[in-house]
């Protein structure tokens, strides 16, 4: 990825990273721009909608450079409005990795969901560089596809991060996620118990499991937690003999220089 603007969130040491280089930007024909260009004008629009300012601009330059960015928004959302699914996927290939995430932020900002089809979206989150947990942070795209990320959900185990936070998501911090409606309660119950059967699971998600409450949204009866409980055991059991120390409650520390779990 070439020197590009990217935001960062103000508690994020990056915070206004390479900003200095709207300065110097120059307003490009429509022609010329690339879907990367785009994205770094709308993250550029990020800082200075919020005024977000170098200390070397003075309240001029700052008015300049805001005028600028909003003609380069222009030209960013007549980009995203002429996407189409004949050249989403082709696109999205071309996408920096830095800015993978934004995309997906502008696809429900620009409301990608009412022009791009069930079987191109799919298509498009099974392929590579997708990172689940952006497909689930915009209610209006979920909604828009629920049939095809309830499916994607139940076919992926390691998903079940996306259903353990949303579990947790109203009394932990953290960007809150979406499920589909589609994704009943039969559906998680099912799911976490064949998480818990399976090949790999991760003792802190089993954990999790056995603190769960019953809801409608996560029926996990008192059989469902037993089971997990039994099953964390038995990777504890395992972790002690790789060399791993276990404490009561289920908290357990590495000796010397191995991987540490809490």
């Amino acid at each position: 990825m070439k020197e590009r603007v990217k935001y960062y969130s103000s508690i994020d040491v990056l915070f206004g990273y390479n900003l200095a280089k709207v300065e110097d930007m120059q307003i490009p024909t429509y022609e010329t721009i690339g879907i990367n260009d785009a994205i770094e004008f709308f993250e550029i629009s990020r800082y200075l909608d919020q005024g977000v300012r170098l200390k070397t601009w003075s309240d001029e330059a700052f008015q300049e450079y805001k005028a600028k960015s909003d003609i380069l928004v222009g030209l960013a959302k007549r980009f995203f409005s002429q996407i189409e699914d004949d050249d989403i996927i082709g696109l999205y290939r071309q996408i920096d990795i830095e800015y993978l995430s934004a995309f997906w932020m502008l696809f429900d900002n620009c409301k990608l969901y009412n022009k791009i089809s069930s079987a191109t979206f799919e298509t498009l989150i099974n392929g590579e560089r997708v990172a689940p947990h952006d497909l689930f942070l915009y209610k209006n795209t979920v909604h828009a596809y629920g049939v095809v990320l309830r499916n994607y959900i139940l076919q992926n185990e390691q998903l079940i991060t996306i259903i353990l936070h949303v579990y947790e998501q109203d009394y932990t911090p953290g960007e809150k996620l979406f499920l589909p409606n589609e994704l009943n309660g039969e559906d998680i119950g099912h799911y976490i118990e064949s998480y818990i059967d399976g090949d790999h699971p991760n003792a802190n998600h089993l954990k999790t499991i056995v603190d769960m409450q019953y809801s409608n949204q996560f029926p996990i009866t008192d059989e469902v937690r037993l089971k997990a409980k039994r099953r964390l055991e038995k990777e504890l059991e395992k972790l002690s003999k790789t060399g791993v120390n276990i404490s009561t409650e289920y908290g357990f520390h590495l000796t010397l220089s191995r991987l540490m779990w809490f």
